[in-house]
């Protein structure tokens, strides 16, 4: 849906900037003052019943973006149902007590609706929508009803429908293939049995989406109402809104909806190093293959989640030293970097595409140079500059759609602007010890797909 790629794993920051925005649109970015850059502020509110409600003004803005983040994601499925917090989610969207068979949608375009929709992530689900600020009481109703009574229309007719949906998606996203599901091997290398990431064993092994036929009604109910409660969400609105008559929309629509009666439990963050270098390989036929390297890296928000986006962009982008060394001038067709960050922990990953007749150890001597390289020299200061003013460059491009700062706003519970002070404060003393602390050359994961394992001829 229109937000799934901004909002999974820190709102999947987009990486691949061209090479040249940059140098287009940098003078203007550097000029603005630090405030200017960081105006965003967040005023944040918990009701009777547990919900927080968070609200950033932006004053003169036409529109308002309204989000709602459940604390639930793919990390919540139980074994043996995959895919059961992606059913609800489209479960969401197909009626509630008030609003009839795919309502939802109608309602909010009768009322100037722009954008709305919603996705699944490791951690939260997270729905919203951008529309003219008059029509925010309506956006309030629909969440509320959807949030109290969606299991009054929910049948055994809805779950079906919605479990050939899911499968659908599931088999055009490659269900079975490694290397599409690449990096879902990677993190049962890089988190161990017992952390909240670590992706069992069934899960992998198994090709097939049979775990959708196990879900019915009752499973639904069960995880609908253990789940998406009042005291594990947290409403976002983002527009030209007063605070306290957004505060009291909030408690009118949402204060009378009951809670769980159950504090929410959830494991806290739990970032274990590697001890040892570990690999993996999965020997697969195909065109292609793939080399990743990666390590777990520390949650997001933190100051070494920062410093990794700025050194993933670093190597990352077009003229990036991974790019010009595996891409331009080795046998890979594609090479990215990313911190893929989590709540409870993160994945710094470097990841390799190539023929599948390309050796393996060529690919891997290549990374290893780049890393080698990383760790001897750092990021030059003028070249960290860039790398940081294209975030930043990023980050104000996505702060333009009010659904975008709700959505960011519902899953941080700050404004999308603080992320500009985040990346600011990274500097080449944080990447130089960030390096050396989180990327290891003598600790990390290596997962081979289909590649051959010969040397380079």
């Amino acid at each position: 849906m229109g937000l799934e790629r901004y909002g999974q794993e820190v709102l999947s920051r987009r990486r691949l900037l061209a090479a040249g925005l940059g140098a287009g649109l940098g003078a203007g970015v550097a000029g603005l003052a630090p405030s200017a850059l960081a105006r965003g502020r967040a005023l944040t509110r918990r009701l009777g019943n547990g919900l927080t409600v968070a609200v950033e003004v932006e004053p003169r803005a036409p529109r308002i973006g309204v989000a709602v983040a459940y604390g639930v994601g793919q990390r919540h499925d139980p074994i043996g149902y995959r895919q059961l917090a992606h059913l609800v989610e489209h479960l969401l969207f197909q009626g509630s007590a008030h609003v009839p068979e795919d309502g939802h949608f109608g309602i909010l375009e009768a009322h100037g609706v722009t954008e709305q929709g919603g996705f699944t992530g490791g951690d939260r689900t997270i729905v919203y929508q951008e529309l003219p600020k008059s029509a925010l009481p309506v956006a309030l109703w629909l969440e509320a009803d959807r949030m109290a009574y969606m299991l009054h229309h929910a049948d055994p007719a809805g779950i079906a429908f919605q479990r050939e949906v899911v499968r659908n998606e599931w088999r055009q996203r490659g269900l079975g293939d490694p290397l599409v599901s690449r990096h879902v091997y990677l993190r049962q290398l890089l988190y161990p049995p017992g952390h909240p990431y670590h992706v069992p064993v069934q899960n992998l092994e198994r090709a097939d989406t049979s775990d959708l036929d196990a879900i019915g009604f009752a499973e639904v109910a069960w995880f609908f109402q253990r789940y998406y409660r009042p005291e594990r969400a947290t409403l976002a609105i983002v527009g030209d809104v007063e605070p306290e008559a957004a505060f009291a929309l909030a408690e009118r629509y949402f204060g009378t909806i009951r809670n769980s009666g159950q504090p929410p439990l959830e494991p806290p963050p739990n970032l274990q190093r590697l001890a040892q270098s570990i690999e993996g390989h999965i020997d697969v036929t195909g065109e292609r293959g793939a080399l990743l390297v990666g390590w777990p890296t520390a949650p997001l928000g933190t100051v070494e989640d920062a410093a990794l986006d700025v050194i993933a962009t670093h190597l990352a982008l077009p003229d990036g030293p991974l790019v010009q060394s595996l891409v331009r001038r080795g046998p890979a067709v594609e090479a990215t970097a990313r911190q893929s960050s989590g709540e409870l922990g993160s994945g710094f990953y470097l990841d390799v595409v190539a023929p599948g007749r390309v050796a393996a150890l060529d690919v891997a001597r290549r990374v290893e140079e780049n890393l080698i390289d990383l760790h001897q020299r750092g990021i030059e200061p003028g070249r960290q500059a860039r790398v940081v003013r294209e975030l930043v460059l990023e980050l104000l491009a996505a702060a333009e759609k009010p659904a975008a700062r709700a959505v960011h706003l519902a899953r941080r519970q700050q404004s999308l602007y603080r992320e500009i002070d985040r990346y600011r404060a990274v500097t080449p003393e944080i990447v130089a010890e960030v390096l050396r602390g989180a990327l290891p050359l003598g600790r990390r994961a290596t997962l081979r797909v289909g590649l051959s394992r010969g040397e380079a001829a």
